[in-house]
């Protein structure tokens, strides 16, 4: 039996039967792990749901609940406080809004002193979360990548990519995963408020997520980012990561346009 949900499922339904007193629902189109909704209520906030696509995803949402809990007391940057629900045996999660901007979307309108100040945040929240002891880490896995290849159908081609990835992970670095630009909120200032989404979390090199943000901002905040970690970046090391995790986002765009049409790339 699948543990996923499709387009056929009537989410209003679900999510009616849910929470009292809803007021909108309205789909976020950007979400391509799961189906998401913004969901608004007559004087009890606003809530997000999201709905796994696929069995993989599924998964991963069942291992983000702790992964969540446990950074949220080793970092001073929000996250969310993730539930569970059921519907015909298939999870689903629900968290409260949490007010904020999505980066990609605040990034153009900041200054360049904005700019060098989010950088600071970010370096603080990165350096946190590295900085948790490796006896803590020992049970999280890399092993996602492989598994995202695997059971959605993406192109082979990509397995000795993440191939050269795994060769870069000696330092056993608690790694966020996704660190996306789309994970990170902010205020309408450019500082940070908070990191969401650790459905990806894993063992990986310091250069990681720093490849996964400075890859998908432009090329002028990479240098204040760099400046603001306190500790010297193998540049090398940092433009491979980059270029491999491009060649992974655009074997999963061609995965989402052939397979998740209703999903904005």
């Amino acid at each position: 039996m699948t543990k996923f949900f499709t387009t056929d499922d009537d989410f209003e339904k679900i999510i009616k039967g849910k929470i009292k007193l809803v007021t909108e629902i309205s789909q976020i189109k950007t979400g391509w792990t799961n189906f998401v909704f913004m969901v608004r209520t007559a004087g009890n906030g606003s809530y997000i749901f999201r709905f796994p696509r696929n069995d993989f995803f599924a998964k991963a949402m069942v291992t983000e609940i702790p992964f969540t809990k446990f950074v949220a007391k080793h970092v001073s940057t929000k996250t969310v406080e993730l539930k569970l629900g059921r519907h015909r045996n298939r999870i689903y999660s629900i968290h409260r809004l949490v007010d904020g901007e999505v980066l990609t979307e605040v990034y153009p309108t900041l200054s360049v002193e904005q700019k060098g100040q989010l950088a600071q945040d970010i370096a603080v929240y990165l350096n946190q979360l590295q900085s948790v002891s490796e006896h803590k880490i020992n049970i999280l896995s890399s092993e996602f990548l492989t598994g995202l290849v695997v059971d959605n159908g993406l192109p082979s081609e990509i397995i000795p990519i993440l191939g050269k990835l795994k060769d870069l992970e000696g330092e056993r670095i608690l790694s966020h995963g996704d660190f996306n630009p789309g994970n990170i909120l902010v205020d309408n200032n450019g500082r940070l408020v908070a990191v969401l989404d650790y459905a990806f979390i894993s063992v990986s090199c310091r250069t990681n997520d720093l490849s996964r943000l400075i890859g998908r901002l432009p090329e002028d905040f990479r240098e204040p980012m760099l400046n603001a970690l306190g500790y010297e970046v193998d540049k090398d090391e940092l433009d491979l990561l980059i270029n491999l995790w491009s060649q992974i986002d655009s074997g999963y765009i061609d995965y989402m346009r052939r397979c998740h049409p209703d999903v904005e790339v």
